[in-house]
């Protein structure tokens, strides 16, 4: 299986209006990319960084319960993931729906 490669920006990343001192920066780019107003662009990169945090260190017993109940928390994990282009982690078996970057 081939590794993902991360997202690539439209512009340079000095033309974003992005904090680049967090772990969710090129999240917020490829969010305004896509005509997510900068404003708004950072708090919803922040929020789904969260479900991301929140997945990855669940044990095998935990993402099964979780993803039958949270599915749109896994859903926005890989999201996370595949923009950062940041390998298979266990929970990936749990996603039902992808959303293609």
């Amino acid at each position: 299986m081939a590794i993902k490669k991360y997202y690539e920006t439209k512009q340079d990343h000095e033309d974003y209006m992005v904090d680049t001192n967090n772990t969710y920066s090129l999240l917020a780019m490829y969010l305004i990319d896509q005509g997510v107003t900068t404003t708004r662009a950072s708090d919803l990169a922040k929020a789904i960084l969260m479900c991301f945090k929140a997945v990855t260190p669940l044990d095998n017993g935990n993402l099964k319960v979780c993803s039958e109940l949270l599915p749109e928390v896994f859903t926005l994990a890989k999201f996370y993931n595949d923009v950062y282009g940041d390998g298979t982690y266990p929970f990936h078996e749990h996603v039902k729906d992808v959303k293609e970057v």
